[in-house]
């Protein structure tokens, strides 16, 4: 049995569900509204952006960085011997599979 304070006659508990139900509208509100502007470009499709040099080169040094540390993680992990999957013969932590393996796919 919970005791009731003067201060708050309805307990914490009941402030605490009214509260969580609050954010629960609120985030439901910022859904919707994240989902209405991701459709737009749907309907107008003149309104999508077309990235900058600066952006793909920067998706294409981040797929090079990628690349350079699976190479890196393989040689430590043969150097070390793991028998870990993934690691020293497997393919599974590479994003960009043809490029990983040694043969030229899995």
């Amino acid at each position: 049995m919970r005791i009731l304070i003067k201060d708050h006659p309805y307990g914490h508990a009941r402030i605490a569900i009214a509260a969580t139900v609050g954010l629960a509208i609120l985030s439901f509100v910022v859904a919707v509204g994240i989902i209405m502007d991701a459709a737009e470009p749907l309907f107008d499709p003149k309104s999508l952006l077309i990235p900058a040099w600066i952006a793909l080169s920067a998706a294409g040094l981040a797929i090079l960085a990628n690349q350079e540390l699976f190479q890196y993680i393989e040689r430590i992990a043969e150097f070390l011997r793991s028998a870990l999957p993934g690691f020293a013969g497997g393919i599974g932590v590479c994003t960009v599979e043809p490029w990983c393996s040694r043969e030229g796919g899995s």
